[in-house]
């Protein structure tokens, strides 16, 4: 199961349920975001949910990482905080199609063929989908996909999220 740093769930609880954006039908929204970058392939994740919020997200990930894990990352982490925080609906807004389609159109395709792919290989990052579609079993969470790199405040504030968190990362790595 993947793990969510406790610092998340921290801040998350200390947040007021009135300080977040809501959408016109009464879900709360995000943006997440993940990053992985050379010459390590360092990742990082980041959740924003709003200017300056308490429970906004930019994590480091471990050496080495992916893109696409840090943007399935995003997600989980985005609806930890969200349940921390006490909401019940959450909408969370990505440039990611493959997040996104990860876990809404083929979850269901891959819990049904025994977590294989059309091509009969093992489905990859497989324990963080699991993670996202446990955690979302008991909440009302929907996903919406946004243009990257596109304009959009949201969308770049949780992509300086991530890059911070991927900086952060090589730092780590490197030990200073």
């Amino acid at each position: 199961m993947a793990m969510i740093p406790r610092n998340i769930l921290e801040r998350a609880r200390m947040a007021n349920r009135n300080t977040f954006l809501y959408t016109h039908d009464g879900f709360a929204y995000c943006y997440a975001d993940g990053s992985c970058m050379e010459p390590a392939r360092n990742a990082g994740v980041g959740v924003w949910f709003g200017h300056n919020h308490i429970a906004n997200i930019s994590e480091p990930l471990s050496v080495p990482g992916t893109n696409n894990r840090a943007e399935l990352l995003a997600l989980l982490y985005a609806i930890h905080a969200a349940k921390a925080s006490g909401l019940q609906c959450l909408e969370i807004r990505s440039d990611s199609k493959y997040a996104i389609q990860c876990v809404t159109d083929w979850l269901p395709k891959w819990k049904n063929n025994n977590w294989q792919t059309c091509a009969c290989t093992s489905v990859e990052n497989q324990v963080e989908i699991r993670a996202i579609d446990e955690a979302r079993s008991n909440m009302n969470v929907r996903f919406e996909w946004v243009p990257g790199h596109s304009g959009d405040f949201g969308n770049g504030a949780a992509d300086a999220l991530a890059k911070a968190g991927a900086t952060e990362s090589l730092r780590m790595y490197r030990g200073y």
